[in-house]
């Protein structure tokens, strides 16, 4: 029994090496709209904010602006402000105490500005610890959040056979 314990830890401590990021990293996605993607994924950074952590959100969708609209923030900065040189520092826009938001709604951007600017971000990641990234349904999303380094990506579905 104790052979198989310690067999298993080391299966888990090599699945562990091989994550492409992070592990504090966390992008939620889902193949279908409106399944909750971005109510858990504010959920799950409110949470880790109450829980005295550093947390930082990122809206990676690049067209919408959720995030901001639930926790009442005004517009702020987005990925089109780094075109002119902007420290991606200067686009976190605090929410309260711990919980900290950077929103990519830049429908101005071309695809390959929007992955390009976001690139810049995983600097930041460092300094947090938590950040969950809300990569929501569409494919150029869940594509950009692999940009980002993530630890680890949770696919949300909802009851539906045809979403998994």
């Amino acid at each position: 029994m104790t052979g198989q314990l310690s067999t298993m830890r080391d299966r888990l401590a090599t699945r562990r090496k091989m994550r492409p990021g992070p592990e504090h990293v966390v992008a939620l996605a889902s193949g279908r709209g409106g399944v909750g993607v971005s109510l858990l994924a504010a959920t799950m950074a409110v949470r880790s904010a109450q829980a005295g952590m550093r947390t930082l959100l990122i809206d990676a969708d690049s067209w919408l602006d959720v995030h901001r609209v639930w926790f009442g923030l005004d517009r702020g900065p987005t990925l089109s402000d780094l075109r002119s040189g902007a420290d991606p520092e200067a686009l976190v826009q605090p929410i309260h105490g711990c919980l900290e938001l950077v929103s990519f709604a830049s429908p101005d951007l071309s695809a390959t500005e929007v992955r390009a600017l976001a690139r810049r971000i995983p600097p930041m990641f460092a300094q947090r610890d938590v950040v969950v990234i809300d990569a929501g349904s569409r494919l150029e999303a869940v594509d950009r959040s692999l940009d980002l380094s993530v630890g680890s990506i949770l696919a949300v579905s909802g009851v539906d056979a045809i979403d998994l």
